[in-house]
């Protein structure tokens, strides 16, 4: 399998790859953090009394479980996403040794969506233990 992705790759040049998984990369973490804002948005108004989006009594029971579903969608998606972008990174990263040797702003290209990525799970499983700390 191995083989089939990376012949995949070879009638690119790696610069034309990498920049391409650097767009992919803008795209993907566009749409995950529109969809952290909407569950943090949720949030904040399922735990507003003010607001009160659950009704006058709320039922501390469908909120919990409602907000740990939302938790755990961001959860998944935050893994998937690191998973997918670190797989492709890893893939172009073994056919273009010899390039991203020699580029000065690799590092801040392609290294860095691996630690934003991986800032949305840890921010996905802080939400998971925010809503539990917010139940007991």
């Amino acid at each position: 399998m191995f083989e089939l992705i990376t012949n995949k790759y070879n009638n690119d040049s790696c610069d034309h790859l990498l920049d391409n998984l650097e767009d992919d990369f803008e795209n993907s973490h566009t749409f995950v953090a529109q969809i952290f804002s909407a569950v943090i948005l949720f949030f904040l108004l399922a735990f507003n009394s003010d607001l009160m989006i659950f009704g006058k009594k709320p039922n501390k029971v469908n909120i919990f479980i409602t907000s740990l579903l939302f938790s755990l969608i961001c959860f998944i998606l935050s893994l998937q996403y690191f998973k997918e972008y670190y797989h492709d990174y890893g893939i172009l990263s073994i056919k273009c040794q010899s390039v991203h040797k020699n580029k000065g702003d690799y590092p801040f290209r392609y290294m860095i969506p691996l630690g934003v990525s991986l800032g949305f799970v840890f921010i996905s499983i802080g939400l998971i233990f925010m809503i539990i700390g917010q139940m007991i």
